[in-house]
């Protein structure tokens, strides 16, 4: 995770910078940490975020839940931070923010691509304001250095969730929240691993 602006903003203030410049930043309490400089940009990290989204887009047709995208940004931390995810998905309707009409507060799936720079980021901070949603019932991670996934899924007990691991190309991820199954052969079809980063 990078370093953020010198500036603190409020709310309204962050909004209109993303909207002049076109950069986007997560909202961290006043604080503005640039998205693409912690996501890393990569030409795999793209690649997975767009299979992810094209695969869960064809496979919701129909019904009522919506993919999003990483334009789309979640409320966590009761309000105090907006971040921006590679996907989410949402079931029935929205729940949009009073304060950003691009946020979102009540997704039921949040993905994220793993990348050097945001792992930690990802796998503790975000799980943690992830799972503070009541909404939220998986949030699953995708690594970008081989053909592996993490899958954190809520129990009953709302404040506990049990972890499933994928690893290999022949392995199913099965996402119970929205009754979808994604085929690890597909997700990674066009991604070339590069061992030497691990996440």
């Amino acid at each position: 995770m990078g370093e953020p602006l010198e500036k603190e903003h409020t709310v309204k203030q962050w909004v209109d910078l993303m909207q002049e410049t076109g950069i986007k930043y997560d909202y961290h309490n006043g604080r503005l940490y640039r998205v693409n400089d912690m996501a890393g940009g990569s030409k795999e990290h793209n690649r997975l975020s767009k299979t992810i989204l094209g695969e869960l887009y064809a496979s919701t047709q129909g019904g009522d839940c919506e993919v999003h995208n990483s334009d789309t940004a979640i409320v966590v931390d009761q309000g105090e931070k907006y971040v921006f995810p590679d996907v989410s998905v949402t079931c029935g309707e929205i729940d949009f923010s009073e304060k950003f009409t691009g946020a979102i507060n009540n997704p039921v799936l949040v993905i994220e691509v793993l990348s050097n720079s945001t792992a930690g980021y990802d796998k503790n901070d975000k799980l943690k304001w992830y799972f503070e949603l009541q909404s939220v019932k998986e949030y699953l991670l995708l690594y970008q250095t081989k053909a592996g996934a993490i899958l954190f899924r809520r129990l009953e007990k709302e404040s506990q969730y049990e972890i499933h691991h994928y690893l290999g190309l022949e392995s199913e991820i099965e996402l119970k929240s929205i009754g979808q199954t994604l085929p690890m052969r597909k997700v990674y079809e066009k991604v070339t691993f590069d061992p030497s980063h691990p996440e």
